[in-house]
Protein backbone atom coordinates (compact mmCIF):
# COMPACT_ATOMS: atom_id res chain seq x y z
CA UNK A 1 0.00 0.00 0.00
CA UNK A 2 1.37 3.42 -0.91
CA UNK A 3 1.26 6.08 1.80
CA UNK A 4 -1.25 8.14 -0.23
CA UNK A 5 -3.37 5.00 -0.39
CA UNK A 6 -3.48 4.89 3.41
CA UNK A 7 -4.35 8.60 3.65
CA UNK A 8 -7.25 8.09 1.25
CA UNK A 9 -8.85 5.45 3.52
CA UNK A 10 -7.62 6.69 6.93
CA UNK A 11 -10.81 8.51 7.94
CA UNK A 12 -13.16 5.82 9.15
CA UNK A 13 -10.57 3.09 8.60
CA UNK A 14 -8.98 0.77 11.14
CA UNK A 15 -5.61 1.47 12.71
CA UNK A 16 -4.58 -2.05 11.79
CA UNK A 17 -4.97 -1.15 8.10
CA UNK A 18 -2.02 1.24 8.33
CA UNK A 19 0.98 0.29 6.21
CA UNK A 20 3.03 -0.73 9.32
CA UNK A 21 0.92 -3.17 11.36
CA UNK A 22 3.18 -3.14 14.46
CA UNK A 23 3.11 0.65 14.68
CA UNK A 24 -0.65 0.65 14.06
CA UNK A 25 -1.22 -1.81 16.89
CA UNK A 26 0.84 0.37 19.25
CA UNK A 27 -0.91 3.59 18.14
CA UNK A 28 -4.36 2.08 18.63
CA UNK A 29 -3.49 1.11 22.20
CA UNK A 30 -3.50 4.77 23.27
CA UNK A 31 -7.12 5.10 22.19
CA UNK A 32 -8.05 1.96 24.08
CA UNK A 33 -6.35 3.30 27.22
CA UNK A 34 -8.15 6.65 26.98
CA UNK A 35 -11.45 4.84 26.49
CA UNK A 36 -11.07 2.48 29.46
CA UNK A 37 -9.52 5.03 31.84
CA UNK A 38 -11.87 7.83 30.71
CA UNK A 39 -8.87 10.14 30.92
CA UNK A 40 -7.15 12.25 28.27
CA UNK A 41 -3.77 11.13 26.99
CA UNK A 42 -1.02 13.53 25.96
CA UNK A 43 2.14 11.99 24.47
CA UNK A 44 5.39 12.90 22.78
CA UNK A 45 5.93 10.13 20.21
CA UNK A 46 9.03 8.97 18.40
CA UNK A 47 8.46 5.81 16.34
CA UNK A 48 10.32 4.00 13.59
CA UNK A 49 7.98 2.63 10.93
CA UNK A 50 8.48 0.59 7.80
CA UNK A 51 6.53 1.66 4.71
CA UNK A 52 6.62 -0.24 1.43
CA UNK A 53 8.24 1.80 -1.34
CA UNK A 54 9.34 4.43 1.21
CA UNK A 55 11.57 2.33 3.49
CA UNK A 56 12.12 3.03 7.17
CA UNK A 57 10.88 6.35 8.51
CA UNK A 58 11.16 8.05 11.88
CA UNK A 59 7.91 9.71 12.96
CA UNK A 60 8.06 12.30 15.73
CA UNK A 61 4.94 14.10 16.89
CA UNK A 62 2.77 15.08 19.82
CA UNK A 63 -0.63 13.48 20.13
CA UNK A 64 -3.61 13.97 22.34
CA UNK A 65 -6.58 11.67 22.78
CA UNK A 66 -9.64 13.07 24.53
CA UNK A 67 -12.57 10.95 25.69
CA UNK A 68 -15.85 12.74 24.98
CA UNK A 69 -19.21 11.99 26.60
CA UNK A 70 -20.34 10.77 29.98
CA UNK A 71 -21.49 7.48 31.35
CA UNK A 72 -19.44 4.40 32.12
CA UNK A 73 -17.41 4.85 28.91
CA UNK A 74 -17.02 7.82 26.59
CA UNK A 75 -19.25 7.85 23.53
CA UNK A 76 -16.42 9.20 21.32
CA UNK A 77 -12.67 9.66 21.29
CA UNK A 78 -11.15 12.77 19.76
CA UNK A 79 -7.54 12.46 18.62
CA UNK A 80 -5.14 15.03 17.22
CA UNK A 81 -1.56 14.81 15.98
CA UNK A 82 0.53 17.96 16.25
CA UNK A 83 3.97 19.01 14.98
CA UNK A 84 4.57 15.79 13.02
CA UNK A 85 7.98 15.35 11.43
CA UNK A 86 8.95 12.48 9.14
CA UNK A 87 12.62 11.60 8.64
CA UNK A 88 13.94 8.92 6.30
CA UNK A 89 16.17 6.39 8.07
CA UNK A 90 19.08 4.60 6.47
CA UNK A 91 18.40 1.03 5.35
CA UNK A 92 20.14 -1.82 7.06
Amino acid sequence: MIINGWKSIAVGGLFEDMPDFEYARWAAQGYREAFHARQPIFEEVSAAVRILRRGRLLLTYRRMILPVGGGKHPSRLLGATLDQRVTALASG
